[in-house]
């Protein structure tokens, strides 16, 4: 029961506050090739503090990075074919191994690490998941369910996410605020100097493996 609470408030309170939706993503549209420059993002607006910053097939041209703020993390696709060239500190929240997601100060565990990785084979290849992986017919629809973006993992909110399930697991109690009544928005902003964060959790509890969801 820890685990499988652990797990699952892990799922959806770092990655419902971590969807693509708060993307910034460079179209070099602006006059220059600074960072700091509005036009160069999408919606003409510079990626606020915690966004995913994207460098992809949109926009090829050079960027400046002039900017002095924290995000979550930063995706180069091999559709961007420009250069990046950093003049201010680019300072990420979540970082990415190479060997395949090591974890920094013990963070993700594995059971979280594999409910991510097939969180998001769900979310990408829904209907080839359930042909490939599973034995039921009727869920996962292609009318309800197509395809979507993959959900990014940041250490900030996976902090309080463990937090929140150890505190269930040990005060006890079952509910979506901590035990003593404090707001998961509150235990984010005080484990992240302060900021708050927007953020939801679902806490079901069935099982201590991950595949089993």
């Amino acid at each position: 029961m820890k685990t499988s609470i652990q797990i699952f408030a892990f799922i959806f309170i770092v990655f419902i506050s971590i969807s693509p939706a708060f993307s910034a993503t460079w179209n070099g549209g602006g006059s220059d090739n600074l960072a700091s420059t509005p036009a160069n993002w999408t919606g003409n607006v510079l990626p606020p503090y915690g966004d995913i910053i994207t460098f992809d097939a949109t926009s090829s041209k050079d960027c400046t990075w002039d900017l002095n703020e924290t995000y979550t993390c930063l995706t180069m696709e091999s559709g961007y074919t420009g250069t990046v060239t950093l003049n201010s500190p680019l300072t990420l929240s979540s970082t990415y191994s190479s060997a395949g997601g090591v974890p920094v100060s013990g963070y993700p565990n594995w059971q979280e690490r594999v409910t991510q990785v097939v969180t998001n084979a769900v979310r990408q290849a829904p209907q080839e998941y359930i042909a490939n992986y599973t034995t039921f017919k009727n869920i996962l629809l292609p009318a309800s369910y197509p395809a979507v973006g993959p959900l990014y993992w940041n250490e900030i909110l996976n902090q309080a996410a463990r937090a929140h399930a150890i505190d269930m697991s040990t005060t006890p109690c079952f509910q979506h605020d901590g035990c003593d009544g404090e707001d998961l928005e509150l235990l984010s902003g005080r484990i992240d100097r302060g900021r708050e964060h927007s953020v939801g959790d679902i806490i079901p509890e069935i099982s201590c493996r991950p595949l089993a969801l």
